[in-house]
Parts: structure tokens; sequence; C-alpha cells
């Protein structure tokens, strides 16, 4: 017999090798964040948070307006990009999966229904793609060429490759954010706070606010790691079911759910000796 969590097994393995894997195109959109945040460092010979003059700049990431306002613009446009990406991605899924039913009554026979994708109505009602985001996908996108490619919107046939990409540019984006203001802005302002160093301080005034400040973007980008998951698990089934099920996907669950029967006959039979 198939068993589907071995087709499941492949595509998910197939997507979250491309996702973890690093290379110097993944790190060049983050280059220029690097920059801006190090600018602060720069300016005063610190040349990383373990540098001995490290606290000099203490303060100065939240009072350095053209490091500072980049810096929250840049936490709104990661925000809304992380949970665009979560809900498309559900909405989707949402389109192609089977719904079950009961009558009113809650206790009667549960009915299952076809993926509402089928109904052309709904399908041509649906619009996955609002319009403050078409500017970016219908210049990356292709023309669909079937319903399933339809429901990514502007992306169409493109759409599946486009959204891993953004999946993952996101998710490092995060990561990239957690370790550098973890580490270089919000440690580095709790040790010159718990160590006495105030007189080292650039800017002591604003050394607790920026701690605050900077350590709501750490938790705000953890929070958004928490919906990765999620994100993840919805694109996977959204492209590989329906008219994207991968066939070289099939055929390796296939031999392995023929291994797995192959296995059980043998014990059953050995069992059966035994006895």
């Amino acid at each position: 017999s198939f068993l589907i969590e071995k087709y499941f097994e492949q595509i998910f393995a197939h997507n979250l090798e491309e996702i973890v894997e690093l290379s110097p195109v993944t790190w060049l959109p983050l280059i220029p964040f690097v920059d801006l945040v190090n600018s602060v460092d720069l300016e005063h010979d610190v040349v990383s948070a373990a540098s001995a003059n490290a606290f000099s700049t203490c303060g100065d990431f939240i009072s350095t307006p053209w490091v500072f306002y980049p810096t929250v613009l840049l936490q709104v446009l990661c925000l809304a990009w992380g949970l665009y990406n979560f809900w498309k991605m559900a909405a989707i899924k949402g389109m192609l999966m089977p719904t079950l039913v009961r009558d009113g009554s809650g206790d009667g026979p549960a009915v299952l229904l076809p993926p509402r994708v089928e109904d052309k109505q709904i399908r041509r009602d649906f619009q996955s793609t609002p319009a403050f985001a078409r500017f970016v996908e219908e210049p990356l996108g292709k023309p669909a060429t079937n319903s399933h490619e339809q429901l990514f919107g502007s992306a169409g046939a493109n759409g599946p490759k486009l959204f891993l990409k953004s999946i993952k540019f996101h998710t490092w984006l995060c990561v990239a954010q957690i370790v550098f203001y973890g580490t270089e802005i919000v440690f580095r302002d709790l040790a010159a706070l718990s160590g006495g160093n105030k007189e080292l301080v650039g800017n002591p005034d604003a050394l607790i606010p920026e701690a605050f400040v900077f350590g709501f973007f750490v938790l705000l980008s953890v929070a958004q790691l928490s919906l990765a998951p999620r994100t993840f698990l919805n694109y996977s089934f959204a492209t590989s079911i329906e008219d994207m099920t991968k066939g070289w996907a099939m055929k390796i669950a296939m031999q392995e759910s023929e291994a797995i029967a192959a296995k059980e006959a043998e014990l059953t039979e050995l069992a059966a000796a035994g006895e």
C-alpha cells in the first residue's frame, strides 16, 4: 500500500534543504542592514562588541536618527513580510484542501467536499495578491498555466519558486536580526548596565531605552520565526498536491512503501512459522 507520509517526507526534506542552504546570494540582501547598524561602531572606531572601547557607542544606536529610523522601518516591513507569507500560503492551502462538513445537528454523517479550487466561481473570486503586493509579484511572476498556479495571484507560474525564496530570505533576516541586535547591541547595553561602567558609555541617558527597544526588536524577530514552521508546512502542502504533485517524490515514496510492505510481509511469515 502507498504510504502518503513517505511522499510528504520527501517534499519536506527537499524544501527544507533549500531553506537552510546558505550561499553568498542569501547574505547579499543583508549587507546594507549590517552596514547601517555597524556604521555607529565604525564612527567611534569600535571593531565589535568585544572591543575595549565598545561601551563608547552604547546609547548611540537609538539616538542616531539615520540609523534608528531605518531600523524601525525595517521592523515594520519585516513583520508585514512575514505575515504576508503566512497568510498567502494558508489561503492557497485552504483552497486546495477538501472540506469536512456535517449537517446542522452536528451528529449526522460527515461529508467530504471537494477542494474549493474546483469551483470556478470560488476560484474566480479568490485573490491572493492584494494591491500593495502587486508591484513586487507582477515583475517577478509568470502567466499561470493552470488553475493551481492561478492561486498564486500575480506570481502565477513562478509562485512556488518565488515564495520559497521569500520564506527563505525572511527567515534568515529574522535570524540575522536576533543575532546582530542581541549580541552587538542588547548584550552590550546590559553589560554596561550590570558592570557599572556608565562613565564609559557614550550616551548614558539613552542606554536603558536602547536596551528595551532593541530587545523588543529581538523578541519581534523571535515571534516571526515562530510562524516560520507553519508557513513552511503550508507552502509544502500548497506546492505538492493537485496539479503540482511531484513525480520524483511519488516514485521514491512508492519504492519505500513497497519496501516496508515487503518487510512487514516477511516478518508476518516468520511470526507464522514460529507458531
